[in-house]
C-alpha cells in the first residue's frame, strides 16, 4: 500500500505559505516615514478565486525615493536630469519582510526574537518600481 503524503504535504505547503521574503505592494497612503500599502498578490485559497491580503503600514527608509526624469535645456543643450521624489499614493513598491519582528529594532534597539520569522506584519519598504 503507497504512503499517503497529502495531508503532510499540505501542512508544509500551509506552513510556506505563511513565510514572506519580498513581494510587490501598492501604495494607499503615506504619513511621513510610513506608508499604508496593499500586496498585489493574492492569497492561496481553496476555490479558483484569490482573496486579496490585509492593508498593511510599513516604514519608508529615508533613502528610498522615486526617482523620475525631467529634462531641462541649458544654453540651447538638451539634458536629462534625475530627479528624487518621496513616495506617494499609487506608487508600486518592493516591500522586503525582516527576519524578525521589527518593532523595536527599526527604532535602533534591541529585543529578544518573537515566536516566528518572516512575518508580513514586520514589512519594509526597500524600492519603488
Amino acid at each position: 500500500m503507497p504512503l499517503d503524503l497529502s495531508k503532510f504535504k499540505a501542512m508544509v505547503d500551509n506552513e510556506i505559505s505563511n513565510v514572506h521574503t519580498i513581494y510587490i505592494a501598492k501604495v494607499l497612503a503615506v504619513n511621513g516615514d510610513m506608508a499604508k500599502i496593499q500586496p498585489l498578490t493574492l492569497l492561496t485559497a481553496d476555490s479558483q478565486y484569490g482573496e486579496k491580503q490585509a492593508v498593511l503600514f510599513a516604514p519608508i527608509p529615508r533613502n528610498v525615493k522615486k526617482i523620475t526624469t525631467q529634462n531641462v535645456v541649458i544654453d540651447g543643450t538638451d539634458y536629462t536630469l534625475a530627479v528624487a521624489n518621496d513616495i506617494s499614493k499609487d506608487d508600486i513598491v518592493i516591500v522586503g519582510c525582516g527576519e524578525r519582528d521589527i518593532t523595536d529594532t527599526r527604532r535602533g534597539y534591541f529585543s529578544l526574537p518573537q515566536k516566528g520569522h518572516h512575518r508580513i506584519s514586520d514589512s519594509i519598504i526597500i524600492g519603488v518600481i
